[in-house]
C-alpha cells in the first residue's frame, strides 16, 4: 500500500522524475540536504518563499516513509545468470550454478 503525499509530486517531465514539492522545481532531496546541513525551517522558508511549513514537514515525512520501505537488492550473480541464459541456455546456467555451489562450499565467494 502506498502512502498518499499530497505535496510530493513525481512527474517524469519535472526534474527527471525526482520527487519534488508541489510540482515546483525544488526536489525533496534538496530540502533534506538543507535540513541536514543545519538550516532551520525558518531559514529555508526565508530563502525559498514559495515553500510553506507544511512542505518541509511532508518532505521529512516522505523521507521517513522511504527509509521504512523494504527493498530487496538483486543478488550479485543475477547479471551473470541472465548472460548465461541469453548465450547458452539452461544447460550452461545449471552447470554454472553447480560450480558456484561447490565454490561457495569451499569458501570461495568470487
Amino acid at each position: 500500500m502506498t502512502k498518499p503525499f499530497g505535496r510530493i509530486v513525481v512527474d517524469p517531465e519535472i526534474c527527471l522524475g525526482q520527487p519534488v514539492i508541489r510540482g515546483l522545481r525544488i526536489t525533496v532531496a534538496f530540502v533534506l540536504k538543507l535540513l541536514a546541513s543545519g538550516m532551520t525551517n525558518e531559514a529555508i522558508l526565508k530563502a525559498y518563499p514559495e515553500l510553506k511549513t507544511e512542505d518541509i514537514l511532508q518532505t521529512i515525512e516522505y523521507a521517513a516513509w522511504l527509509a521504512g520501505e523494504f527493498h530487496r537488492p538483486m543478488p550479485a550473480y543475477a547479471e551473470r545468470e541472465m548472460k548465461l541464459l541469453a548465450s547458452g541456455g539452461a544447460c550452461c546456467l545449471y552447470a554454472w550454478r553447480k560450480k558456484d555451489r561447490v565454490n561457495r562450499d569451499k569458501g570461495d565467494w568470487s
